[in-house]
Parts: C-alpha cells; sequence; structure tokens
C-alpha cells in the first residue's frame, strides 16, 4: 500500500502506474444509489481559443483538457457572465445576478450581500452552493482561490473545510486554514493537520532536476485537493470539492525583485516567511518544464493582437501558465482513475474558467477582461465522469453561461432529489432558493447531451466602481451562436486608486460581429445597414435580459443600502440617481 507521500508523488505523474493505490472506501449502502462525487475545477484567465484542440496558431499543450474532450464532454459555447473575478465567483457561488447580490465589481465581499439579510453568516445560510450541497449529505471543501471575502474563509459559506489562499503571485504558498491567520504549510504537512500529505514540488522534465525549490501556489492547491480526495471516507458521503487555481492570471514576467522578505529555507527548499514563500529574485513565474515546452521567438500571433512583439514575452509565459494549469488538471484525473471502481465512476470533474483575458485586442494587455470580445467572455467547459457521461467524446455547442454553473452544478448532484428526501427545514429553505433562480440546468447536456438549447445568454459589465485598474468599457451584450451584439454606455476613465476621469463620449451601439464567418473579430457590422435585422433582434433579446437581471428595485437597494454604494456615487457623480443602463436612452 502506498504512503500519503507515494500518493501524491503518483497523482502528479501522468504516466504514473495506479494498481498499488490504497482503498478509499467503496461507495456505501449498496441498495441505494449515492449521489455522484462532485469535483469542480476554476482556473482563472484562460480562455477558450487556448488549448490544444481549439488553437489555430499556438501548438498549445494541454494534453489532460484535451483528454476531458475525447472522454467526457467539450461545451463549445461557455461564455462568462461578468468576466471578472469576484463578480463572477460570486455569481458562481450564489447563483444570482450580480445586481442582486450588489456584488458589481471586483474586490467585493459576499458578507455584504444585499439578497439576503442578517450578519454575515446568516446571509449565507441555505443561499450559497456549499450550503446545496452540504444539506444534501455531501462533504463540502473548497480549496484554492476565493475573492469573495467573508473573512477569506468558506465555512460561512456552507463548507465543511476550507484551504483559502492568498495574493495573485505564483510563488505565494500562504493561506488561511478555516480562517486561522495566515501561515505557509508545512512542506510535508500540507492539509496542516498531521495526516503528512506533501508538497510534491514540480516535477522533472528531461535533464532538468526536480525543482522543489521552485515554490508553485497551484501545485500546493492540487497537493491538497488530491489529499482532501485520499482521506474522504466515500462510504459515509459523496464528495462536493471545489479547486480554484490561480493560473493562467498574471503576473507573466519574471520576479524582478522578491515580493516579501525571504525566510528561512528548510530541506526541500519551503521558505518560512509569514505570507510567502520569498521567491528569489530572477526566478521565472512558471515552472521550467512548462516554459521549455514553447519556443518563444517562434509563437505567431491571433489576427486582432495588436501589441504583437511587446506581448511576445507575455504570451510565452501565460501559455506556459496555461500548461502548468493543464498538470494540475491531469493530477485530478489521474487521482480519480486510482479510485476504486465504484467510486471512479460516480464521479464527475468539471473544468472552466472565470473568463479569459484580451489577448492584444484593441491593445488590451493579455489579461485583460470585463469586454464583451470573445478572447474575454469564451471561457473552456469540460465535463469528464467515466461512468457518469454517456457517448463521450461529445461536443456540445449549447450555449451555457456563468449565471448557470449553479443549478448545473446542483443537477450533476442530484441535489433537487436528495433535498427533497431529507425533508429538513435547511433542505426546504435550499429547495426554495434553488427554485428562485434564473439560470439554467445544463446537467441533462452534461450528462447525455438532451438538454437546454438556449437561444442566447447576457454578458456584461456593470460598474468600475471598486476596481484598482484602469477602467474598461461599461457594456450589456447578448451572444448567440451567431453573433455578438454590444450596447456601451456611459463610464469614466481611472479608477478608485487615482479617481475617475472623463466620460465616456461614444455611447449606444456598439459591435455587432458574425461569429461564424469572423471568428477573430476583424469586422465590425454594427454600422451596416444590411445588418439592421439582425440588430433588431439582438436589441429585444438585450431587452429581455435586462428585464430580468437588472430589476430597477434591485438597483434602488444597492444605492439605498449597499456598501459599495459610496463608491458606485463616486464612480457616477451626476448620474449616480440615473438608471445605470438605461437601454432606450443609449439606443437614441
Amino acid at each position: 500500500m502506498q504512503s500519503r507521500r507515494d500518493f501524491i508523488k503518483t497523482a502528479g505523474a501522468t504516466i504514473a502506474s495506479v494498481s498499488g493505490m490504497p482503498a478509499f472506501g467503496a461507495v456505501a449502502a449498496r441498495g441505494k444509489k449515492q449521489s455522484p462525487n462532485v469535483i469542480f475545477v476554476l482556473s482563472d484567465t484562460h480562455r477558450y481559443n487556448a488549448m490544444s484542440f481549439t488553437s489555430e496558431f499556438v501548438d498549445i499543450k494541454t494534453p489532460n483538457m484535451d483528454r476531458m474532450r475525447r472522454e467526457g464532454v467539450n461545451f463549445s459555447n461557455c461564455f462568462s457572465t461578468y468576466p471578472l473575478c469576484s463578480p463572477y465567483r460570486a455569481m458562481m457561488q450564489t447563483g444570482k445576478w450580480a445586481w442582486q447580490t450588489g456584488h458589481i465589481d471586483n474586490h467585493m465581499d459576499l458578507q455584504f450581500r444585499m439578497d439576503q439579510s442578517g450578519n454575515m453568516a446568516e446571509r449565507q445560510r441555505n443561499a450559497t452552493l456549499g450550503y446545496m450541497f452540504s444539506n444534501a449529505g455531501y462533504r463540502t471543501v473548497h480549496v484554492g482561490k476565493w475573492h469573495q471575502g467573508l473573512n477569506l474563509n468558506a465555512q460561512i459559506a456552507g463548507y465543511d473545510l476550507s484551504y483559502i489562499w492568498s495574493g495573485e503571485f505564483h510563488e505565494e504558498l500562504s493561506l488561511k486554514k478555516n480562517g486561522e491567520p495566515f501561515a505557509c504549510p508545512p512542506a510535508d504537512d500540507m492539509l496542516m493537520d498531521g495526516s503528512g500529505v506533501p508538497y510534491s514540488g514540480v516535477p522533472a522534465a528531461g535533464k532538468r532536476p526536480a525543482y522543489p525549490s521552485h515554490p508553485y501556489k497551484i501545485i500546493g492547491e492540487t497537493d491538497q485537493a488530491l489529499g482532501v480526495l485520499q482521506q474522504h471516507e466515500f462510504s459515509e458521503k459523496p464528495l462536493f470539492m471545489v479547486l480554484a487555481l490561480q493560473d493562467p492570471h498574471s503576473p507573466f514576467d519574471y520576479m524582478k525583485q522578491a515580493k516579501w522578505p525571504v525566510g528561512k529555507w528548510d530541506e526541500v527548499g519551503f521558505a518560512r516567511s509569514e505570507y510567502s514563500s520569498g521567491r528569489v529574485p530572477g526566478k521565472p513565474n512558471h515552472p521550467p518544464h512548462t516554459l521549455d515546452q514553447y519556443d518563444p521567438q517562434s509563437l505567431k500571433f491571433y489576427p486582432y493582437d495588436e501589441t504583437r512583439e511587446a506581448h511576445r514575452e507575455t504570451c510565452w509565459h501565460y501559455y506556459a501558465s496555461v500548461t502548468a494549469t493543464d498538470d494540475q488538471l491531469g493530477r485530478v484525473l489521474d487521482a480519480v482513475d486510482a479510485l476504486p471502481p465504484d467510486v471512479r465512476n460516480n464521479t464527475i470533474v468539471i473544468y472552466t474558467s472565470d473568463h479569459g483575458g484580451m489577448n492584444g485586442q484593441y491593445g488590451a494587455e493579455n489579461g485583460t477582461k470585463k469586454y464583451p470580445n470573445d478572447a474575454s467572455t469564451h471561457v473552456p467547459f469540460l465535463a469528464w465522469g467515466p461512468g457518469q457521461i454517456q457517448a463521450p467524446g461529445r461536443e456540445c455547442d449549447a450555449l451555457i453561461a456563468g449565471i448557470d454553473l449553479f443549478p448545473t452544478l446542483c443537477g450533476l448532484g442530484g441535489l433537487t432529489e436528495e433535498l427533497r428526501r431529507t425533508g429538513t427545514r435547511d433542505a426546504h429553505e435550499c429547495l426554495a432558493y434553488l427554485d428562485s433562480l434564473d439560470g439554467v440546468d445544463h446537467s441533462r447536456n452534461v450528462l447525455s447531451g438532451d438538454g437546454p438549447d438556449p437561444e442566447s445568454v447576457l454578458v456584461y459589465n456593470i460598474s468600475n466602481c471598486h476596481n484598482g485598474t484602469p477602467a474598461q468599457p461599461i457594456h450589456r451584450s447578448v451572444i448567440t451562436k451567431r453573433h455578438l451584439y454590444s450596447v456601451q454606455g456611459h463610464w469614466r476613465s481611472g479608477n478608485r486608486n487615482v479617481g475617475f476621469g472623463d466620460w465616456n463620449n461614444h455611447p449606444g451601439e456598439w459591435m455587432l460581429f458574425d461569429r461564424k464567418h469572423d471568428r477573430y473579430e476583424q469586422n465590425n457590422l454594427i454600422a451596416s445597414a444590411e445588418s439592421e435585422p439582425v440588430k433588431r433582434t439582438m436589441r429585444k433579446r438585450l431587452e429581455s435580459w435586462l428585464e430580468k437581471s437588472e430589476k430597477p428595485e434591485w438597483v434602488e437597494r444597492f444605492r439605498q443600502g449597499s456598501h459599495y454604494a459610496p463608491c458606485w456615487r463616486e464612480e457616477q457623480q451626476d448620474r449616480a440617481g440615473l438608471p445605470p443602463f438605461e437601454l432606450k436612452d443609449l439606443l437614441t
């Protein structure tokens, strides 16, 4: 039988043998089918055209995503409703529109959500993904990036176990376990519970040695997730686990200086700094074995990339970061494959990303989001489950968006049936909450391919009021299988750190692209008279979406009572009392 240390190392190698894996506990109660285990892997800033089977210009190395496509389902039309870290994650966690919760920009805290009342904990009770799965009998775990406040403790959102990692820097190996103070986990105890799950380091490649002294956040995050998977008693409860990886988010350049004071290194190269691993200046942000797979000088650029040569090193590191993300995804798949057959065949793995990045379009930097364009909003959505998915190798072109994640994940877990069977007061509250959501449940599309086929999805950027990065265009946009249509609103330059500047002088209809014949958005049809019938149809769709997602009472509730109303008023200035997005006004 393998030790925990050997398990983590074995699961990390894509060519590892799994024949000697320990028993994890058989699925309980042979007379009753146990709910499937659901592992949800979420990355940050991974655009759809940056995978081995979607990229036309770069040979991107993502063998494990390709494996998920071959052995599972690839959704070719998945879009981020709000392509920005915090609003997307709040929508995923609550299933509600940004104006419903008041989570309308980055770095906002769910303790101030507007759709629920009470103190911080009461506002989350039976109103988050964690509570839904927990009340349906699951053990619930969140590992990795959080970006939703709540004292950096996912337990407040209904999760049994919470490992929330700090900061945006890839070398930071500091986290909060269950809301406790930040700490670097011991290199031989990643779960920080004495169980001996090790930090696995960066695997060797070719003639290069292993890089245990190359601290890398997403390896530590995955080590924890695999440790949880190993220890879980599947005979007692099904598992719902979120693994939220930092990559392929920036920074993409080499570390020019240590972000934090360098700590004392132990025998495997772990630093003992209070907040960070103390990366030595000059080391790359991403594992050398992933950087080695790309030649920066031979990289080709996408047609819309206006930054070109200035962008070359960033592209190199971005693709290496995508490959590093794929490495960790492969470790998860291998670990599930190593489970006993009845557990393996009762497990579903989902992979997606919160948003993409503009990749030089309009001169915007690689990681720039918020735009309605394909590079910003179009993201992977892959599902894999050896005993769960019918007709593996399918491609599903149904439109799915961030607002749909909550009901889809609940559908995959069969939560409605389990909550009804449980029959407790909490279960009834969860059922009522789930029934109130607008998102579409795509679980049937995942499992069998006979699910809903929406005609359009909404994507938007509501506000720049709480972000420290440069303001991006305010818009409301509709995407169909054929077209992208966008209307730009009123917005000001600047940000909350430097103050807000001039108003944008060009609100109104902004973009119309033919997604079938103009994949890289080279020909904006918005001013074309021939496109008027399409624009009329898309306007009606947008009006319908705004009636659903932007109810006046939600906006007014935010204005009158949100913790973030002051920064909203600062951004809006003399428009603070007007409707945030009056479509009729913008179209005249």
